[in-house]
């Protein structure tokens, strides 16, 4: 069963739900918390997946040898 909690919202909140339901793009307050909670949730995901494949590469090591010029030509396609 859903949990009902009771939020503090700001005036710029306020005004952009009351919007967001004149406008039919929402059918309720609800719709709207839950879609911001999605949108939060699936940027919380990408935020771990980059701190993953930073730590990823930071231990990963460094090649000696690396010449960036020329890497940055060979994945362009120029020779």
């Amino acid at each position: 069963m859903p949990k009902v909690t009771n939020i503090s919202l700001t005036p710029h909140f306020e005004t952009f739900i009351t919007r967001s339901l004149k406008n039919g793009r929402y059918q309720n307050v609800n719709d709207i918390i839950l879609a911001g909670l999605q949108l939060l949730e699936e940027e919380e995901k990408k935020v771990a997946a980059l701190s993953s494949a930073i730590e990823e590469g930071l231990a990963s090591g460094w090649v000696s040898d690396f010449d960036p010029e020329a890497y940055l030509k060979e994945i362009k396609g120029e020779k």
